[in-house]
């Protein structure tokens, strides 16, 4: 275009701009604005704004800000859009103050940080929020817990002319139910049917929730009847939440009759459902049902993920089905072995520090806790020889934290009692050597000697 002598003009630079940022290439797009400016074509509010919502996108809300302000300083004023791709973005980060800041910048009242005040317009130079913009900053306050906020936000919607959307109410409905303020919940709920609206699967789903937290469950059974007779299907999420929620208060039987009329109606349950029921039938001692439901999740598609074989390898050595663990862990690591071994090498050897400063908090890797159960539960069954070489395996495998010291204490005494005092000096000596590793790679961290220091290890 420009080696024929035509001049791109702000509306071939903006669709430009517009379709870099569409397809995530933040950094053509931004050179390309550059470019404009460099050659004298002012952008407008289009471009700006098109600009400014990628990198929102993309958690650069520096860079967004930056461009913001450069907006502002060029004479080019934000529009709608503008600030409610702003006020979306910081709220969807957890940047809940600075949405509001943007918001009180948009009514006038740049000086204003107190939500209750927002509504008050100082100036001309005021945009009319709309009710998306209202929507993301319900939403925003509601995920911040700041409910308040967002109650008087409704009301002052409202009275601004602006009818809330369905968006808005379940948001609102939502940060209620999840705050456990269920009677403000269906006051709102009362504003939405004066309305004309009525509850959706999401609404539904926040009522749920609750209710099965504040133990309620012949209420929620109510409000699940409720939605059939309004043709409400639930979905996955909604029927996992009540089968895992009456598993949890011990009634198995009527959890896994609403799985089976789950199916009837259409929904078929997902690896969380079959989970959550594996984990319901366990804790009252059905293993056999547990292991059933195993079989049932590979005939009709839907493979157990790792959790799934956590959950029952957890009930099959709490009942002493020692060899039926074993088989699990067997077939687990056929499927998730070879991935958690890559994904924790990789870390490992990029020399994360958070990642390996967390190796003393937690199981950073999810196969070790299944060893440590099976280990533990060999232990306990006298079956000293195979609790060892579980214990070569995953040492083979794993460099093991001082989140192991229990595992090590349990094994050194087990062998005392055999009399195999020799591996007990061992394995201690083995566990002395864990520990120091531990605390001398936290000294590491703090002194920035990192590399010298993994030298000296082996498993490294």
């Amino acid at each position: 275009m420009k080696r024929n002598g035509i001049v791109p003009d702000v509306y071939t630079y903006t669709i430009l701009i517009g379709s870099f940022c569409k397809a995530g290439l933040i950094e053509q797009a931004r050179n390309w604005f550059d470019e404009m400016v460099r050659d004298g074509c002012a952008p407008n509010v289009v471009t700006y704004t098109a600009l400014i919502h990628a990198y929102l996108k993309a958690r650069k809300l520096s860079n967004a800000n930056e461009l913001f302000e450069v907006m502002f300083s060029e004479g080019c004023n934000p529009n709608v859009v503008t600030y409610t791709a702003l006020i979306d973005g910081h709220c969807k980060a957890g940047k809940i103050e600075k949405a509001c800041q943007i918001y009180a910048r948009m009514r006038g009242n740049v000086e204003t940080s107190d939500v209750d005040m927002y509504f008050r317009i100082d100036d001309g130079n005021s945009k009319e929020p709309n009710v998306f913009t209202y929507g993301a900053l319900v939403d925003g306050l509601c995920k911040a817990h700041k409910i308040k906020e967002a109650n008087n936000l409704l009301d002052a919607m409202l009275v601004e002319g602006c009818e809330p959307n369905h968006i808005v109410y379940d948001a609102l409905i939502d940060g209620f139910c999840k705050a456990g303020k269920l009677d403000d919940a269906q006051e709102v709920f009362a504003k939405m049917s004066e309305r004309g609206y009525s509850l959706n699967v999401y609404t539904y789903s926040s009522l749920i929730d609750r209710l099965f937290k504040d133990k309620r469950l012949d209420l929620a059974l109510k409000v699940l009847s409720k939605m059939l007779e309004n043709s409400c299907a639930p979905n996955a999420v909604i029927y996992t939440e009540m089968i895992d929620g009456l598993c949890k208060v011990g009634k198995t039987d009527e959890a896994y009759k609403l799985m089976l009329m789950m199916e009837e109606k259409g929904c078929s349950p997902n690896v969380m459902t079959y989970t959550a029921m594996i984990d319901g039938f366990g804790n009252v001692g059905k293993v056999e049902k547990c292991l059933e439901l195993l079989r049932e999740m590979g005939s009709k598609g839907c493979p157990p993920n790792f959790v799934t074989y956590r959950v029952l390898i957890n009930h099959c050595c709490a009942t002493g089905l020692l060899d039926e663990a074993h088989n699990l862990l067997d077939e687990m690591k056929q499927t998730y072995w070879p991935r958690h071994i890559s994904s924790y090498r990789k870390v490992i050897e990029g020399f994360n520090r958070e990642f390996i400063i967390s190796l003393s908090e937690n199981d950073s890797v999810p196969i070790v806790p299944v060893y440590r159960i099976l280990i533990d539960s060999f232990i306990k069954a006298g079956k000293l020889e195979s609790a060892l070489k579980l214990h070569e395996e995953i040492r083979s495998s794993f460099p093991l934290t001082v989140a192991s010291k229990n595992m090590y204490i349990s094994l050194i005494e087990s062998l005392s009692h055999a009399s195999k005092i020799d591996k007990a000096f061992d394995m201690y000596t083995d566990m002395a050597d864990v520990t120091r590793i531990h605390f001398m790679l936290q000294i590491a961290f703090a002194t920035g000697s990192v590399s010298v220091k993994l030298q000296e290890f082996e498993w490294w």
